[in-house]
């Protein structure tokens, strides 16, 4: 069976509602969309509803109750305002703030980004740029110390251009296979390595001792991740069906499948379980988690307990993820080695509603990534826009609304506070690896909704925080003081309870497995070939029947939301799927 069977049974799998993945014939008219993105065209975009002003700057509509204002940056205009919208106070500059990891010391992020909840861009982390150096020895912050210096802005603008004039030249050749091997070009070559690491314009020669890059630079390549022996039979995850169980693919039949796809929304790799196997381990050692997060609670429950965390990314173009906010209170960290991506976050304080956009999508649309930034995204900023010349902005939940859309380049690391929305799609074909994760500074969030989301976890967590972190535990008793909060394994009621749910969810998951055992035995009986194992040996047989917990608010939410555009639309509509 080849990968196109084997692509066709994973989507099956993943969406069997969806007769046509094709439908809308998005990878058509994609590159309308995307290639201003690629070329650094309007790489960063503000749309807010504030107070009525008259910057000749920005695109504006105003009333007497306000205006709806949209600024749309190049990179180039983004070096040359640094960052700054108006005046040059935090709070008026442009959303990420993008930092140099050369300039830009670990406390300096604590304290002044992360501590604030600030989304933020760092550069060149993948490529052993040592965090802060020359920033330390001087006496103030980079967010504070002005402009970029000329041979600074020089110098992103340098390796951006270099970027594009690889990506032009990709995309006009195929990759072609040989004998099970994929030969890349030279601009392959220099698409694969595009950043610092091939440019000596931003090296300083002070920093050439501690000059590190990961190992993921070159081994996470296209072609290196397509000849590698060790990983290209491995089983990732590509999605999951209804239920929440895992549908996977392996590696060089997707790497195939990514390459010669035309679907609207296709699979995409989002997977957690690498570490499960000593082949795909070795994954483990090709990045290092950067300083800025290397604060890790959770890794005191240890690796059994703890929800799944990090996530190896292989993302077609046109993949990505639905809008939504990373689970448990955690932030998040984003490095992308390879291709581009385009984001778009939403402040906590707009609602739920409204930046789903749930009213917006007709019936029969899909929501996918694809459709949330061509269609959605814009038909939501156009009714904000409109409620504002309509005067009738107060009690709609569009009061002030604001969105931050911006494209990550290779080399790039993003952070997402906990709390903010945020939804990515993959411009072009990427590669990149993310991870959630607890610090102090997000401890209290994250322990708000661990205590209630994972109470048994949340009591072990404790314990172990009340050894090695006492004053941690002490705030977390302290909240659940304020709260009136009984931890789980001090209320004998909500133990018998929770006994009895864990009983009957065991019942009903068997019984799925067995109707998923019964499907699969008639599948084999009806179908020819010697390949009946459809590539599944025991060991995955028993990993594809385990539900990935991390992924069952997400499954819950998608169901939610099923429901709510049944009773809006008429119809079932189209899913959520998949996360950031």
């Amino acid at each position: 069976m080849g990968w196109r069977e084997k692509a066709h049974r994973a989507k099956r799998l993943h969406r069997p509602t969806l007769k046509d993945w094709t439908r809308d014939g998005l990878a058509a008219t994609f590159s309308d969309y995307a290639s201003p993105l690629v070329e650094g065209e309007d790489a960063y975009c503000c749309f807010r509803i504030g107070t009525a002003n008259n910057n000749n700057d920005v695109s504006t509509e105003n009333n007497s109750n306000g205006s709806a204002q949209e600024i749309k940056w190049s990179v180039g205009d983004y070096h040359e305002n640094n960052g700054a919208i108006t005046g040059s106070d935090l709070n008026t500059k442009m959303i990420p703030v993008v930092l140099e990891a050369k300039d830009t010391p670990p406390e300096c992020f604590h304290s002044e980004y992360e501590a604030r909840c600030i989304p933020v861009v760092i550069r060149d982390v993948p490529y052993g740029i040592n965090c802060g150096q020359q920033q330390q020895q001087q006496t103030s912050l980079h967010h504070e110390s002005g402009d970029q210096t000329a041979a600074g802005q020089q110098a992103s603008l340098h390796r951006h251009s270099e970027h594009q004039t690889a990506v032009g030249r990709f995309q006009e050749e195929k990759k072609e296979c040989d004998d099970g091997h994929v030969h890349v070009s030279q601009d392959m070559q220099s698409l694969n390595h595009s950043s610092a690491l091939n440019s000596q314009v931003n090296r300083n020669p002070s920093l050439d001792n501690s000059y590190a890059p990961w190992p993921a630079v070159t081994a996470w390549s296209f072609a290196s991740l397509y000849n590698d022996e060790r990983l290209r039979n491995r089983m990732f995850k590509v999605g999951e069906d209804d239920d929440g169980y895992t549908v996977k693919m392996k590696l060089r039949h997707f790497l195939r499948y990514l390459e010669s796809n035309t679907d609207d929304s296709p699979l995409y790799i989002f997977d957690a379980t690498f570490d499960e196997d000593r082949h795909a381990k070795r994954l483990l050692k090709d990045y290092t988690v950067p300083t800025y997060f290397n604060e890790d609670l959770f890794k005191l429950v240890g690796e059994r307990r703890r929800p799944p965390y990090r996530w190896f990314l292989v993302g077609p173009e046109r993949s990505g993820t639905t809008v939504h906010i990373d689970p448990l209170g955690t932030s998040a960290w984003n490095t992308l080695l390879f291709g581009m991506k385009r984001w778009v976050l939403f402040p906590p304080h707009v609602p739920k509603s409204v930046v789903k956009g749930r009213s917006l999508i007709m019936k029969g649309e899909d929501d996918e990534a694809i459709h949330y930034f061509m269609t959605i995204l814009p038909r939501i900023k156009r009714k904000a826009a409109l409620l504002v010349r309509e005067g009738t902005v107060d009690g709609s939940g569009y009061e002030g609304f604001e969105c931050w859309e911006f494209t990550q380049f290779p080399g790039e690391t993003v952070f997402i506070p906990h709390g903010w929305w945020h939804a990515v799609l993959n411009i072009t074909h990427t590669v990149g690896i993310t991870q959630n994760y607890c610090s102090r500074r997000n401890f209290d969030a994250v322990w708000m909704q661990t205590r209630s989301g994972r109470k048994k976890m949340a009591c072990t967590w404790l314990r172990r925080l009340n050894e090695q972190y006492p004053d941690l535990a002490v705030r977390a008793r302290g909240l659940n003081r304020r709260d009136g909060f009984v931890m789980w394994e001090d209320d004998p009621v909500a133990k018998q309870k929770w006994m009895r749910k864990k009983i009957e969810k065991e019942r009903k998951k068997r019984e799925k497995l067995l109707k998923r055992q019964a499907h699969g035995k008639k599948d084999d009986d009806s179908s020819s070939g010697s390949d009946k194992s459809m590539d599944i040996d025991n060991s995955e047989s028993k990993r594809l029947a385990k539900k990935e917990k991390w992924g069952e608010h997400r499954t819950t939410e998608r169901k939610k939301d099923d429901m709510q555009l049944h009773c809006d639309n008429g119809t079932s509509g189209a899913r959520v799927v998949s996360p950031h």
